[in-house]
């Protein structure tokens, strides 16, 4: 029965992609206030939702958010294989730079960043600066 709630819960979640407070919960699954409550914490443990606060109110969101990849492009660089994508969810877009390995027939990312397109430029200055940056002596 709690595994039922609960998938429900998360499944109301990611309907309603701008999350949704527990009073909406409440109103859509007909689960008591309470068990809600109790099951959002455990979700939250399991890292399968997150909070956003709005002045007083607590939105709860799914962290299953749904993102649409707009554009790809792949950098090969030695054994390492750079993916850089032009992302897109309900909060607008952003470019993702990763680094990914296929391991038997799977792809695994080993680490990512997220940079805003508005800050896409000061981003590759910064990458630029680095680069050009003499050693600093190790004390």
């Amino acid at each position: 029965m709690a595994d039922d709630s609960r998938a429900l819960i998360l499944g109301k979640l990611k309907e309603n992609l701008r999350g949704m407070t527990i009073s909406q919960l409440v109103d859509a699954t007909g689960i008591s206030r309470e068990t809600i409550t109790k099951h959002l914490l455990a979700l939250g443990y399991e890292n399968e939702v997150y909070t956003v606060r709005y002045g007083n109110a607590e939105v709860f969101c799914s962290n299953h958010r749904k993102v649409r990849d707009k554009d790809t492009i792949k950098v090969s660089i030695g054994n390492r294989t750079i993916f850089v994508n032009r992302l897109e969810n309900e909060f607008g877009e952003f470019i993702k730079v990763s680094e990914t390995r296929k391991i038997g027939e799977k792809w695994e990312t080993k680490g990512s960043i997220l940079v805003p397109p508005e800050g896409l430029k000061e981003f590759i200055n910064a990458l630029k600066e680095i680069q050009e940056r003499p050693e600093k002596l190790q004390n």
